[in-house]
């Protein structure tokens, strides 16, 4: 198991046809790998630091032992694995239900949240996504994310900076989400 003490990382997934498919990014304090450790399975993604990183490591038989001995630590893992499986769960229906207007929008939402820092005009994102990485994270291509942040600039909801993206009206990308123009 892995605890991410500083920095990111991005956890990708291979699909069928070999294409990699970011399935989350995991943040300080983010446990990596558990699944694997309790399920006896090989891991089934990989992890790429984002940035200056550093992961703590904690061997399997320490790992159950610590879950064994503290009861609060096994309860607190459960808890995050439920967390993650409803966060899974609404990715995958964001994916068959939501136009991708919707996803790339709840998307700059999250990352916000999760990465944004004060700017002089609204919240940057503090965190170095390729165009094509977030198209992966949403299920869609860097195409369509690149003409979708154009259109987002447009309307003054975002600005784009070489990598960088700095939220400009999270309350407009807010009703956007809960009100979709189109359909992209």
């Amino acid at each position: 198991v892995y605890c991410v003490y500083e920095g990111q990382l991005k956890l990708s997934k291979s699909g069928s046809q070999g294409r990699p498919q970011i399935i989350g990014i995991a943040k300080e304090g983010a446990l990596v790998g558990h699944r694997a450790v309790l399920t006896d399975k090989p891991h089934s993604f990989s992890a790429e630091v984002l940035g200056d990183t550093r992961v703590c490591f904690v061997d399997r038989k320490t790992f159950l032992a610590m879950m064994v001995e503290n009861p609060s630590v096994a309860e607190a893992l459960l808890r995050r694995m439920a967390a993650e499986l409803d966060e899974a769960e609404d990715r995958l229906m964001d994916i068959v239900e939501k136009p991708v207007i919707v996803r790339l929008a709840r998307l700059l939402l999250s990352l916000g949240n999760a990465y944004g820092r004060p700017a002089p005009k609204g919240t940057r994102i503090a965190l170095a996504l390729t165009r094509e990485e977030m198209a992966e994270m949403i299920g869609t291509t860097q195409e369509t994310t690149i003409r979708l942040l154009s259109q987002f600039r447009k309307w003054d909801l975002v600005r784009l900076d070489n990598k960088s993206i700095t939220l400009l009206d999270p309350e407009k990308l807010k009703r956007l989400v809960e009100e979709p123009v189109g359909r992209a």
